[in-house]
């Protein structure tokens, strides 16, 4: 996103059309992971409604912003309205980066590196 921000900013089509693809491709891998772990956990009698709700959700999500930034490029203009988006969405997308790398769970064999390493320490401080 910062990508297609800053082409706009500068007016290079290049930079664009690269934001662009990129982009694209890490919305889709986000959402078939979000998919596949979805389908996961839904147990069987209720996998039609849970993934009509999900496709509801990633519709609303997709063309609300749209239209919204429709609204704005008609009062603001179009290259404002990119950049007041893009950067609002950038912003969001860091957010929950930061938050979903702070949320991990930790893996069995992460904290047998930890102890390994703990158990390490000791043997080198006696």
């Amino acid at each position: 996103m910062t990508m297609l921000v800053t082409a706009a900013a500068i007016g290079s089509p290049v930079l664009y059309l690269t934001g662009a693809v990129i982009g694209g491709g890490g919305f889709g891998v986000a959402f078939l992971g979000g998919l596949r772990a979805l389908t996961a956990v839904i147990p069987a009698e209720h996998r039609a409604a849970v993934m009509s709700a999900f496709y509801v959700v990633a519709c609303a999500a997709i063309s609300l912003p749209a239209i919204a930034g429709g609204i704005v490029a008609g009062f603001a203009g179009v290259r404002m309205a990119f950049v007041i988006f893009g950067g609002a969405a950038a912003g969001v997308a860091l957010l929950v980066a930061l938050l979903a790398a702070d949320s991990r769970p930790r893996t069995v064999r992460s904290e047998k590196v930890v102890a390994l390493a703990s158990a390490s320490h000791k043997e080198c401080v006696a």
